[in-house]
């Protein structure tokens, strides 16, 4: 429905708040093209500034906020040419929140959200992966917190977290 799209534009989860991204808005470019300057989330997100170009229908990116602090980004979209409601996640902490549990926290948040019934329909999830390069050990620490389970190891581990 077109009206739940405008109802995904903020998401308030217990302890954060979530924008969406618009690449319309000039405050977005300027930070998430901040956020990106930092190396570490270049390597581990080597796309996520196209998230301000991106116009897809199955892609859903946030600014993260705890109070009136921007924090971060975290991303879903549902997986292409998948049949069951399943999703991914991507997640960005700024370097000055980081080591604070925001990371471990937010995903854990987003992801309850994603897999319950307070979601819109478009935001409602069976299943949410993580694919985590083995050397992040931040993710791998956030995704284990957030109530993720190790399933596969390729070249990235792939962790999934279902829905109850």
């Amino acid at each position: 429905m077109k009206g739940e799209t405008k109802m995904t534009k903020e998401i308030f989860l217990p302890t954060y708040r979530l924008e969406r991204v618009d690449g319309n808005n000039q405050s977005h470019w300027d930070y998430l093209s901040r956020l990106y300057q930092d190396n570490s989330i270049q390597e581990v997100l080597p796309d996520m500034i196209l998230t301000l170009v991106e116009k897809k229908s199955n892609v859903h990116p946030y600014i993260s906020y705890f109070g009136n602090n921007k924090i971060g980004f975290i991303k879903v979209w549902k997986v292409p040419f998948c049949l069951s409601k399943s999703a991914e996640i991507e997640c960005a902490i700024e370097k000055k929140y980081r080591n604070y549990d925001f990371g471990k926290n937010l995903v854990r948040e987003f992801t309850d959200y994603l897999l319950s019934d307070k979601a819109p329909q478009e935001l409602q999830f069976t299943e949410i992966v993580a694919r985590i390069n083995p050397a992040n050990l931040a993710s791998i620490y956030a995704a284990d917190q957030a109530g993720f389970e190790l399933t596969n190891q390729y070249h990235h581990l792939e962790y999934k977290k279902k829905r109850k």
